[in-house]
């Protein structure tokens, strides 16, 4: 879903306490979020739209020049299911888990996102969050670019 506008079909109205969509058709208000890490000159940007769910379930994080990885800039977009629980864990826990691996202190940063990754899912887990998340995340540095999925979420360069 990008910032541009959009006309969605509307989806079937449940009524009561267990309701998830909004009734009387989507918010289509968007936020925009723009970082910049001046050192690599490049810009990160999220768009956020709730649409047709009740409450906004998705949360974006974007890391320009973070205190244990100030030559890079992590970028995550955590897509949530049936509630925000488990996206805002995710995106909070995500790259300070992968910033604390061993494989992050070697320089293996694909090696990181993928126990970033099993990291978070273990936490999530613990937590017994009752919805669900997706994601992508981007390590961007100089020279590299990684990119890590989880679910039904892609990057698209």
């Amino acid at each position: 879903m990008g910032c541009l506008p959009s006309k969605p079909e509307a989806p079937a109205f449940r009524a009561g306490a267990g309701a998830t969509f909004r009734p009387g058709g989507p918010d289509e208000r968007k936020e925009l979020e723009v970082v910049r890490h001046a050192a690599l000159r490049v810009s990160a940007a999220a768009c956020r739209m709730q649409g047709w769910r009740r409450t906004q379930e998705d949360v974006a994080v974007a890391l320009p020049g973070a205190p244990d990885a100030p030559d890079v800039l992590l970028c995550g977009v955590f897509d949530g299911h049936s509630g925000s629980v488990s996206a805002t864990l995710a995106a909070a826990r995500m790259f300070p888990a992968v910033l604390r691996t061993k494989a992050w202190g070697a320089g293996d940063a694909e090696a990181a996102l993928v126990q970033g990754f099993l990291d978070v899912d273990a936490a999530l887990r613990e937590a017994r969050a009752r919805d669900g998340t997706t994601a992508v995340c981007a390590v961007v540095a100089a020279r590299a670019l990684w990119v890590a999925n989880c679910g039904d979420s892609r990057a698209l360069l």
